[in-house]
C-alpha cells in the first residue's frame, strides 16, 4: 500500500494486479509513502483502522486496480511457477508446503522436495483446485480482516470493501492502464511479469471456469466481467 499526505493518495496494491508498477512510479513522481506499513498488501479496511486517523482518510484519493478474475487466477499460477524455479530449496518455498512434521527429518525434506516437484509438473487445474484446498497450505497467504486467506480464494473486493461496500474513489482496470496513467499523470514500466503461453482462456476447462466464477463471484457481479 501506497499512502501520501501530500497529495493525499492511498494505493491499495492487490496481488498480481500491476500493483508493483503503480508504486514504483508514485515512488518516482512522489517521492517515499508517508506512512510506512510493513504489509505491501493491506486492505483498505485495515489501512483505516490500524494506520491512518479519520481527516486524513476522508481527505485521500483511494484508488486500485482490479483484473479479470479468470486472467488473474492464471498470472497467479505463472508466478507461481516462476518463483518455484526461482527459488527451489530455498526456506520461504519449504515453509508453504504442507507435510507431515511429525516424521524423521530426512523425511519431512524427502516430502516436501516430492510436493515441489509435483507443484512443477501438475497443471493449473490440480493447483487451483486441489492443492490449495489442501489444509495447511501456506501458498500466498494474506491476512484480511482479522483472518488468514490463501490468495487463490480470495476476491478482489476484500481489499477495498467496509461493511460489503466499496471504499475507495477510483477503480481502475488492469485491461485498460491508460487510464490511470492519464489521471494520475503517471507512466507505468511492466514489473515483475509473469510469463505465460497463449491466452488465458487457453488455460481453462469447463471445471476450472466454473470454479473461479463461484469463488470470484462477487468480483464478476461487482466489476461486469466476463470469461
Amino acid at each position: 500500500m501506497y499512502i501520501k499526505d501530500e497529495p493525499a493518495l492511498i494505493h491499495v496494491h492487490i496481488p498480481k494486479n500491476a500493483g508493483k508498477s503503480v508504486h514504483a512510479a508514485l515512488l518516482e513522481k512522489y517521492g517515499a509513502t508517508s506512512i510506512k506499513i510493513k504489509k505491501k498488501h493491506t486492505s483498505l479496511n485495515s489501512a483505516r483502522c490500524c494506520h491512518m486517523d479519520e481527516e486524513d482518510w476522508w481527505r485521500a484519493f483511494k484508488f486500485t486496480v482490479v483484473r479479470n478474475p479468470w486472467d488473474r487466477a492464471v498470472s497467479q499460477w505463472t508466478y507461481s511457477l516462476m518463483t518455484l524455479r526461482q527459488l527451489r530449496g530455498h526456506r520461504l518455498i519449504r515453509d508453504m508446503i504442507p507435510v507431515n512434521e511429525h516424521q524423521p527429518f530426512w523425511k519431512v525434506k524427502q516430502d516436501r522436495q516430492a510436493m515441489v516437484d509435483l507443484m512443477l509438473r501438475e497443471s493449473f487445474g490440480w493447483w487451483m483446485m486441489d492443492f490449495n484446498q489442501r489444509p495447511g497450505v501456506r501458498w500466498f497467504h494474506y491476512r484480511l480482516k482479522n483472518k488468514k486467506h490463501n490468495l487463490i480464494n480470495v476476491p478482489q473486493s476484500m481489499w477495498l470493501t467496509t461493511d460489503g461496500k466499496l471504499v475507495t474513489d477510483k477503480i481502475y482496470r488492469f485491461e485498460d492502464l491508460g487510464e490511470l496513467e492519464r489521471d494520475l499523470g503517471l507512466s507505468l514500466d511492466v514489473i515483475n511479469p509473469s510469463p505465460r503461453e497463449g491466452h488465458y482462456r487457453d488455460y481453462y476447462n469447463t471445471k476450472t471456469r466454473k470454479w473461479v466464477a463461484k469463488v470470484y463471484a462477487e468480483d464478476i457481479d461487482r466489476f461486469a466481467y466476463t470469461f
